[in-house]
C-alpha cells in the first residue's frame, strides 16, 4: 500500500500513477484506487475497499471465492464503514 499526501498540484498523482504503471508492467500491482476530487464515485473513501478488493480478486484469482464469500454474507458493504470493508473485503480474504 502506497498513501501519498501533499497539497494539490504537488504532483501526488503523476507518481502514483507511474509507480502503479510500474508495478502492472512487473507483475506486482494487485490494485490501485485514485482519489479524484472532481469525481464525486472517487472523492471519498466509500469505495477504496470494494475496488480494491474486486482488483486483487482479478490479480489473484484464488482470493476471488474467498472475496466473494466476505460480499455474501456481507451484502451491504459498500455502505458499511470504512474499518468494515477494510476488515472484511481486504483482511480477511487473506
Amino acid at each position: 500500500v502506497r498513501w501519498l499526501y501533499r497539497p494539490a498540484g504537488a504532483g501526488k498523482s503523476a507518481i502514483a500513477q507511474t509507480f502503479a504503471q510500474l508495478c502492472a508492467e512487473n507483475g506486482t500491482l494487485l490494485g490501485s484506487f485514485f482519489f479524484w476530487r472532481a469525481d464525486s464515485t472517487r472523492n471519498n473513501a466509500q469505495r477504496l475497499f470494494t475496488t480494491l478488493a474486486l482488483q486483487m480478486a482479478i490479480s489473484i484469482p484464488e482470493l476471488r471465492a474467498t472475496v466473494d464469500a466476505a460480499v455474501a454474507h456481507n451484502p451491504f458493504s459498500p455502505t458499511s464503514s470504512i474499518q468494515s470493508q477494510c476488515e472484511t473485503l481486504i483482511i480477511q480474504p487473506w
